[in-house]
């Protein structure tokens, strides 16, 4: 089953976590299994990517959350499976709509 759904995040600096990072959790919740896999994608990669492009893209997931770091980079397809398709647009803070 697909769900599309649309998020809006941003990703502020700060002393603690100088590089943060966008982590997605998969869960199957046909099978009901609690953790299918997981994947971060650290702001630095995210910001490679220029602003009001859209980038589809297949990203694969890691089974240790723990070790689960994304190391392409925007635009390019994994793959490996297990995997999940996801649509990342940047968007410039001072346009971007308020949620």
């Amino acid at each position: 089953m697909i769900k599309s759904d649309e998020l809006i995040l941003t990703l502020h600096d700060s002393k603690d976590f100088p590089n943060p990072t966008l982590v997605f959790l998969v869960k199957d919740i046909q099978k009901d299994e609690p953790y299918v896999g997981s994947v971060s994608v650290m702001r630095s990669i995210l910001l490679e990517g220029d602003i009001d492009k859209s980038y589809p893209m297949w990203i694969t997931l890691f089974d240790d959350q723990g070790d689960d770091e994304y190391d392409g980079t925007m635009g390019c397809d994994d793959d490996e499976e297990p995997r999940i398709m996801v649509e990342m647009t940047l968007m410039d803070p001072a346009v971007a709509p308020v949620m």
